[in-house]
């Protein structure tokens, strides 16, 4: 009786562990999510073509200088559920812009 009990203080324990974990990784994807790129505020124009995959769509982002790190980028793209709904077209982006306002610029296709 005894091992099953200690077996559910573990299985506890590691249960909070990794909602101590989970919590920590949201603060640190809010952060990056409403923090600018760069303080300064450098233009560029991309173009995200008809086909263009989001994998794709970050590459080119990223190229451009618009993406600080690649997979916080990605993780917040999934948790707005704009991933899939990037459009098409040309944008003008700036590095003054947080990745929150870069996701919504390309998910409204402005």
């Amino acid at each position: 009786m005894k091992t099953i009990l200690s077996l559910n203080q573990r299985t506890k324990k590691w249960i909070a562990l990794g909602v101590v974990l989970l919590l920590i990784g949201c603060v640190f994807l809010f952060g990056y999510a409403k923090r600018p790129i760069d303080d300064r505020a450098v233009v560029a124009t991309v173009y995200i073509p008809k086909g263009t995959s989001f994998f794709e769509i970050v590459k080119i982002l990223d190229q451009a200088g618009m993406v600080k790190n690649k997979l916080f980028f990605i993780l917040l793209a999934r948790f707005k559920g704009v991933s899939i709904s990037i459009k098409v077209g040309e944008y003008d982006l700036a590095t003054s812009m947080s990745p929150w306002e870069i996701t919504d610029k390309l998910a409204r296709g402005e």
